[in-house]
């Protein structure tokens, strides 16, 4: 998916019964995704076969939906992730300012704490040792840990054997110097939670207690107390705020199960989308179009396609099997750099080809025409046209016109039904029309003869691809040769001389 990848949705406004504007909607990422949320200020995280990505809000791809998880951003970072559980290993890691890191070692994320603190990531190997690396992927403290607890205020809880202490970034430099003195039993806990406005709660056994960051004692804590505490300092924290927002300029409206879009009041679209969107204040939205998820964004004025012929609306076929042209036409928005432009049509077969070679630099409107394009005996023909600027779909607009084919008749030489006249001294005379069209067609037919000047004219209707006859009867008082002439009003004539022979 290519930046910026515009596709416009075209609705007829008497037809769908909305205001038009000088403003329209596009596709900032095509619906292509199961799912779409948004991430940070400028991108949305993307879910396509259960595996998540990460799309700009332009519309290029950050990362490819291939990983198990990507967190929210907390503390300026957002982790990306493949695997569940105990066995989630961190991928990458993406800054707010939208750098993204690569971690090359393995490392196991601990899906408790899933998120940076003070520039350090908890981490576990393959032995499940806890350690820290930085944004980067650089170990600052080795591996070495039955457990550990994120980073805050500069020292993190760490679980060494059957006792905790606090370490800071320092830890595999200077033991002694990264480790926090505690005057609490010696410096012995069973229990540690992370700091918080310089306060940590601790416990040996069940003797508790509030530290500050100098490891002194603050007061004596119950079971109770130091519980509710320790929830609330271990707590994950709240996801960062952004600069966006939820949008009241724009919204929706609901008819037969589609949502439309509406503008300052006014509809822009027609109802397409299967949910109501979800609108930002920095003029994109997510959308679900034909169960795809995809984001939208309003864009300034607009690039018209208009499609038609010169009979009517329809595809006229002659009888050498050449169909009339297509016409098109299409106006540029003011600001439209149409050097930039590029037009390529499906005129009807699914192959796209470029017509731009004609555009010139003045044009601010583009007019052409091109052959249809359709199977032997199509009733219709659907093409496609659309624009391209410097490489971006910006216009696409869909059409399917009626295919005529030429009135196809032929008539079989007259014929006598049988051999002499009846009883009566009648003899009947047939002629046999028929309809090769791909439709059914209406003749006036005269069936004449020519000595006695007797001829019957009807109106008949012939079924596609099949045959009707036209008789006539002649009264025969003496035998006689005479010529007999079928003829339809569209032009079609036989003739045959035959013998009338009286009755016995």
């Amino acid at each position: 998916m290519k930046a910026s990848k515009y596709l416009f949705l075209i609705f007829m406004s008497f037809a769908m019964g909305f205001v038009c504007h000088s403003k329209t909607i596009a596709w900032e990422i095509l619906p292509t995704y199961s799912n779409i949320q948004r991430h940070g200020d400028n991108s949305f995280i993307v879910e396509k076969n259960g595996k998540y990505g990460l799309v700009s809000t332009s519309g290029e791809v950050l990362l490819s939906p291939t990983y198990d998880f990507i967190t929210p951003f907390i503390n300026g970072y957002s982790l990306v992730c493949t695997g569940t559980n105990e066995s989630a290993v961190i991928n990458k890691i993406i800054s707010d300012d939208g750098t993204i890191y690569t971690i090359s070692r393995k490392y196991y994320v601990d899906t408790a704490h899933p998120f940076v603190s003070d520039g350090l990531l908890c981490v576990a190997n393959a032995n499940s040792k806890v350690g820290y690396i930085d944004v980067k992927g650089n170990e600052v403290i080795r591996c070495q840990f039955d457990d550990g607890l994120p980073f805050k205020e500069g020292w993190a809880s760490v679980k060494d054997g059957r006792l905790r202490k606090y370490v800071n970034r320092n830890y595999d430099n200077n033991a002694g110097r990264g480790t926090l003195a505690v005057n609490f039993h010696f410096g012995d806990m069973t229990s540690a939670s992370c700091f918080n406005n310089g306060q940590a709660v601790i416990a040996y056994n069940k003797d508790f207690a509030l530290i500050n960051t100098g490891g002194n004692v603050i007061c004596k804590l119950n079971e109770s107390e130091a519980k509710n505490i320790r929830n609330k300092y271990n707590a994950i924290p709240n996801e960062d705020s952004h600069s966006w927002s939820t949008s009241t300029v724009f919204r929706s409206e609901a008819s037969a199960g589609l949502y439309n879009i509406l503008y300052n009041g006014s509809a822009i679209t027609g109802y397409a989308f299967d949910a109501a969107p979800t609108f930002f204040s920095d003029n994109t939205a997510i959308v679900s179009y034909n169960g795809l998820y995809g984001i939208i964004g309003i864009v300034n004025g607009d690039i018209n396609i208009s499609l038609d012929t010169d009979d009517n609306g329809s595809i006229v076929v002659d009888r050498s099997g050449n169909a009339s042209p297509v016409k098109y036409n299409i106006s540029l928005s003011s600001g439209v750099d149409n050097r930039l432009i590029r037009v390529f049509v499906d005129a009807g077969d699914g192959n796209r080809r470029e017509i731009t070679a004609h555009l010139l630099n003045s044009l601010s409107a583009i007019a052409g025409s091109f052959k249809a394009e359709f199977a032997d005996q199509a009733s219709s023909c659907s093409m496609t046209m659309s624009i391209y600027n410097n490489g971006v779909l910006v216009k696409t607009t869909n059409q399917t016109f009626t295919v005529e084919y030429p009135i196809v008749l032929r008539v079989d030489r007259p014929r006598l039904t049988s051999v002499r006249a009846d009883a009566d001294d009648y003899q009947t005379v047939a002629a046999t029309i028929h309809n090769d069209s791909a439709k059914p067609v209406t003749v006036v037919a005269t069936l004449r003869v020519a000595t006695t000047d007797n001829f019957t004219r009807v109106s008949i209707t012939i079924p596609a691809f099949s045959s009707r006859d036209i008789t006539l009867r002649q009264h025969v008082a003496d035998s006689f040769t005479s010529t007999v002439t079928i003829s339809l009003n569209t032009g079609e004539r036989a003739s045959a001389e035959l013998q009338f022979q009286k009755y016995f």
